[in-house]
C-alpha cells in the first residue's frame, strides 16, 4: 500500500507562499513549493483567479477583477492518487486608486516672480511631479511657475503611482502671461504764427506714452502733433 502524503502540512508554513505583490485590480503570488506530480487548483473569495504554467518549484496564481485596495483570500488544493488531499489559504489586495488636486494658477505678466502652485495627492507618502508643457512660455523652478514669454502656459500635474497605489489621472491647468505695459506722460511744445499781423503764439499737448517688450517701441499717439485751434 502507498502511505500518502499529507501536502497540506506543509503547505500550510507560510514560507512556501511568496509575498503577494499588488497589481491595478487583483495581485499575483506565487507558490514556491510546487510539485508537477500533483494536481493543482485554486479558487479566490472574491474576484477571479487563474493558475499560471508551474516552473521549477514555482507556481505563478493571478487574481484579477478587484475594486480599488479591495482584499481576497486565495484557497489553493492540491490532489495526487496515493496521498491525502491539501489545502492552504494567501491573501493579499489590489493597488488603491488616488486622486491628484491641482489648483487653478492665476494670471501672470511679464517680469512677474515665480508663482508658487498647489498640487497633491490623496496618496499617503506619495508627491506630485509638475511639468511644463511648454518650455518656451513657462518654466516650472523648485516647484514654481516661470515665466520665460508671453503666451499660454501649460502646467500638467502627474503622480506615476508606487507598490501600493495606482498611477493618477494627470491634471492639466493652463493660465495667460501678459505682456508688461509701462506708460510716461510727455508734453510736446509748439510755435507758430498765425498769419499777417498776427503775434507768434505757443501752445502745448499732452500725450501718454506706452511699450512693452513684445510689441513697438515708445512712440506717440500722432494726432499729439497736431496744432492746436486748426
Amino acid at each position: 500500500e502507498i502511505p500518502k502524503r499529507d501536502w497540506s502540512s506543509d503547505v500550510c508554513s507560510s514560507d512556501l507562499f511568496d509575498t503577494p505583490v499588488k497589481t491595478n485590480g487583483g495581485f499575483t503570488v506565487n507558490i514556491s513549493n510546487y510539485d508537477a506530480n500533483y494536481t493543482w487548483g485554486a479558487t479566490v473569495s472574491a474576484g477571479s483567479v487563474s493558475v499560471g504554467s508551474g516552473s521549477g518549484s514555482t507556481l505563478p496564481l493571478t487574481v484579477t477583477g478587484l475594486s480599488s485596495g479591495q482584499s481576497a483570500t486565495i484557497t489553493v488544493t492540491t490532489s495526487r492518487t496515493g496521498y491525502n488531499n491539501g489545502s492552504a489559504t494567501v491573501s493579499g489586495s489590489a493597488k488603491t486608486n488616488q486622486t491628484v488636486t491641482f489648483t487653478q494658477p492665476s494670471g501672470m505678466t511679464y517680469g512677474d516672480a515665480d508663482q508658487s502652485l498647489s498640487a497633491s495627492t490623496d496618496a499617503t507618502g506619495l508627491s506630485v511631479t509638475l511639468t511644463s508643457n511648454d518650455t518656451s512660455i513657462c518654466t516650472i523652478v523648485t516647484g514654481k511657475a516661470h515665466v520665460v514669454t508671453t503666451g499660454t502656459c501649460s502646467i500638467t500635474a502627474s503622480q506615476s503611482g508606487s507598490s501600493d497605489y495606482n498611477a493618477a489621472t494627470s491634471v492639466t491647468r493652463t493660465f495667460t502671461i501678459s505682456a508688461a505695459v509701462s506708460s510716461k506722460t510727455v508734453t510736446f511744445k509748439s510755435n507758430y504764427s498765425g498769419g499777417a499781423g498776427d503775434t507768434s503764439q505757443s501752445s502745448s499737448s499732452t500725450v501718454s506714452l506706452t511699450s512693452n517688450p513684445f510689441t513697438t517701441p515708445l512712440r506717440p499717439n500722432s494726432t499729439a502733433f497736431a496744432r492746436e485751434g486748426t
